[in-house]
């Protein structure tokens, strides 16, 4: 199981690291940028791997996008938890959460937990109805692995 988590996490770090975007990438990503201003958030792109980010409430977020053009593959992906405290804690608190919520995932990385959402976008239209359900998506698995940690980090 431990090997499996870390070629995932290695293959993570690649692939973040190699992300090309095409035109079409790019125009949508635009268009969710310019969505993102009109929420109110301010947006910027990371040059170095392709990203959106912005913060809500002093959270990060990024967002990639990928495949396409039609659909498009979307993650959004939300700023977790250092790793200060029990890490095998941390390993059943990731797979509690994941195995309990729908949408969303929870990976340990080197030093802390993210949370991503995944998904299929074929116009921005789509995009707009469906944001704020997969930030609430991220947000309740985040509260489900802090709250597997709480409860059992004294036992």
């Amino acid at each position: 199981m431990f090997i499996a988590i870390c070629i995932l996490l290695g293959a993570m770090k690649m692939s973040a690291q190699s992300r090309e975007i095409t035109p079409e990438q790019l125009d949508f990503r635009n268009q969710i940028q310019q969505f993102l201003k009109e929420e109110g958030y301010v947006p910027s792109v990371d040059e170095e791997d392709n990203s959106l980010v912005w913060k809500k409430e002093g959270t990060a977020y990024w967002l990639y996008v990928e495949a396409g053009p039609d659909p498009f593959y979307i993650e959004i992906h939300k700023g977790g938890f250092d790793l200060e405290g029990d890490k095998q804690l941390f390993y059943e608190s990731c797979n509690y959460a994941n195995l309990n919520q729908r949408c969303s995932k929870a990976s340990l990385g080197n030093s802390s937990i993210i949370f991503t959402s995944e998904l299929w976008c074929s116009s921005i239209d789509h995009f707009r109805k469906v944001f704020n359900k997969y930030i609430s998506c991220l947000d309740e698995i985040k509260g489900a692995t802090a709250d597997y940690y709480n409860n059992n980090v004294s036992k």
